[in-house]
């Protein structure tokens, strides 16, 4: 396992970037348009200061376990099966929902909810992708789903220093070996990096090569990743089941929650599970605000088919 870090702290500054404010103008046909075809999007402001502050609280509960490369990087899987029901809540978030409802055009099953953090001295996360066609040893077949969109939520401000988000956009599309997507990175001359507000999120294709940036700084970075597949989309093989009394009380189907049922280890969320959502955030308006327009600049890798278009940094 390659330790190194990913980007040293003086390259942060000739990164490539997208502007913050360029996410908030979206209509959400332009947020479609920018997850089918760049492979993730930016959508600010969807968690309130209140709740990340809850969730804060009830994360810092877990037990996590640090990842073979770093101490410093570390996870928690399953944090549905906790007593963590703000941070749980956040499955059935109901822009998200109706968000990658039209997106995806069926109901959808959440099959995986983990924390993750990123401590001062953190190296970076290399370059890869969520999609694992064959499956893996760490999560099985649930990745195998042809179909499936992963959405970060940070609960702390993304800057240069402080372990933001990178991808490679467009590699999801990408027919050559360099894609496959077992591959992993430490670099790419296209990968760019993506800096946001806590509460916001990035929505990623799984199949697009994305990773994080060191953390030079003195605080923590954490992230709640929750990913969700249509409901016609399915892995290669069965699950392991999941007995209902894994489900904390306030979320046991037969109880709370008519509209949330086990599938295996996945959770089925049907529209009433947005009438059962208690900590409503502030309000998000998907697609105010004016049309952003295409011009930008583009760059083509000439070892890869990565390829990029941005608005230019002012």
């Amino acid at each position: 396992m390659d330790t190194s870090f990913t980007n040293s702290r003086e390259s942060l500054e000739r990164a490539n970037r997208v502007p913050e404010s360029h996410w908030h103008g979206l209509t959400r046909a332009q947020k479609f348009r920018s997850l089918e075809l760049e492979g993730f999007v930016v959508i600010p402001d969807l968690l309130s200061e209140e709740l990340v502050e809850e969730i804060r609280e009830e994360t810092s509960r877990v037990p996590t376990t640090a990842v073979d490369y770093s101490e410093h990087q570390r996870y928690f899987s399953d944090v549905q099966w906790t007593d963590s029901p703000h941070a749980t809540s956040v499955i059935a978030l109901p822009a998200t929902v109706e968000f990658l409802e039209e997106l995806l055009g069926d109901e959808l099953i959440c099959t995986s909810c983990t924390y993750a953090e990123s401590r001062p001295g953190h190296p970076g996360i290399s370059f890869h992708t969520d999609a694992q066609p064959y499956g893996n040893k760490t999560s099985g077949v649930l990745t195998s789903s042809p179909c499936l969109v992963r959405v970060l939520y940070y609960l702390d401000d993304l800057t240069p220093e402080c372990s933001p988000f990178k991808v490679i956009p467009r590699s999801h599309v990408s027919l050559h070996s360099d894609a496959n997507p077992y591959n992993r990175y430490l670099r790419h001359d296209d990968e760019l990096m993506v800096t946001c507000r806590a509460g916001s999120a990035v929505i990623i294709n799984q199949k697009v090569f994305h990773g994080n940036f060191p953390n030079y700084s003195d605080r923590l970075r954490r992230m709640l990743a929750i990913a969700y597949r249509p409901t016609w989309r399915g892995p290669i093989d069965d699950v392991r089941s999941a007995t209902r009394r894994r489900w904390p009380v306030y979320l046991r189907p037969s109880e709370n929650i008519s509209g949330v049922s086990t599938r295996g280890t996945s959770i089925s969320i049907c529209r009433t599970a947005r009438t059962t959502w208690r900590s409503m955030p502030r309000a998000f308006r998907l697609g105010a605000g004016a049309d952003s327009g295409d011009e930008g600049m583009e760059r083509r890798d000439s070892s890869s088919g990565f390829r990029r278009t941005w608005p230019r940094t002012e």
